[in-house]
């Protein structure tokens, strides 16, 4: 019974040593300058977007332990084209240049090239650039990224206006673009609203398709754009879009090669093209990434005009 008794308290003394609460003191993460530097030639008229080549770097510090990052101010970045020697220097803008929106708390710096910086328009498919980014504090960061190839909508002219027959689907075909490693599809649907209550949908609405092969050169619109975002549209949205657009609505879609380290680097929720890691493809005292593309755009417009040249049909979908 002795034995049994002395057993019990120490068993008891070693169950209070293992929930003893000990102070911990968190540290400041060292910080980490990153670069998501894109640049984008945009082939054919652009639609309302910049035409030609559009660049911007975005400087910003890893997240705080509180969620925050800061503004990366003074650095000197070119981008040079070593097949010629051109050099684009870039100097600080409006984030605006750069990103969006910014969550709460969360900062940088943009940077892009003066409006009629000489060469600037002359980027072109298939270039090999490099980037060099001298910060203000001493540290060196550098990369590269080849151009992806031009490529051609197939059946449908750049900046040109198909019409669709509502809630009906469209085929979408280019051709490879050398040195793509996927392709994007992208669009904003405008005039939803007129057929759903207002905080059924956003207008104009944005959603985006992916080929995660350099040899997938064909998606279905509007059918299967905005796979990732089926969990966050309404379901009676989401059901119209697997059909086609509603009656007068309108939309500007764009098709985009991008480079292996765009790939590398895009990844968040379910979209993981690059696997569940980003691989960065800037080196020295930081990291981030250095990526390019090249874009063809056009317009859809959802009517039952029978003079308008028509979009491309879908394929038959299996019963």
């Amino acid at each position: 019974m002795r034995s049994m008794r002395i057993a019990l308290v120490l068993a008891a003394a070693a169950l209070t040593t293992a929930c003893e609460l000990k102070e911990v003191s968190l540290t400041e993460p060292e910080r980490v300058v990153v670069a998501e530097a894109y640049v984008r030639v945009n082939l054919g008229p652009g639609l309302g977007i910049q035409p030609g080549p559009n660049i911007s770097v975005f400087l910003h510090e890893t997240l705080s332990i509180t969620g925050g990052s800061k503004a990366v101010p003074g650095a000197q970045i070119v981008i040079t084209r070593p097949s010629d020697g051109l050099r684009i220097p870039l100097e600080a803008s409006v984030l605006g240049d750069c990103v969006i929106v910014t969550p709460a708390g969360q900062t940088g710096t943009c940077y892009a090239p003066r409006a009629g910086t000489p060469g600037l328009q002359s980027l072109a498919p298939s270039d090999r650039l490099d980037l060099r980014i001298d910060l203000a504090g001493g540290g060196v960061m550098t990369s590269e990224t080849v151009v992806p190839g031009t490529f051609a909508l197939l059946n449908v002219a750049d900046a040109a206006t198909c019409v669709l027959d509502p809630l009906t689907a469209s085929d979408i075909v280019w051709s490879r673009s050398a040195g793509a490693w996927a392709y994007i599809s992208d669009t904003f649907i405008h005039g939803l609203a007129a057929s759903f209550d207002a905080d059924q949908v956003e207008d104009p609405l944005y959603l985006f398709g992916l080929s995660v092969s350099s040899q997938d050169t064909a998606i279905v619109f509007p059918r299967e754009f905005g796979l990732f975002a089926r969990a966050d549209l309404d379901f009676e949205v989401s059901a119209m879009l697997q059909k086609g657009l509603p009656t007068d609505a309108t939309a500007t879609v764009s098709v985009a090669a991008v480079d292996r380290n765009w790939v590398n680097w895009a990844r968040g929720g379910i979209f993981n093209p690059s696997g569940v890691v980003r691989v960065p493809s800037v080196r020295g005292d930081g990291t981030g990434v250095f990526a390019s593309t090249v874009v063809r755009s056009f317009r859809v417009a959802a009517t039952s005009n029978p003079t308008a040249k028509k979009c491309p049909p879908a394929p038959a979908v299996a019963p």
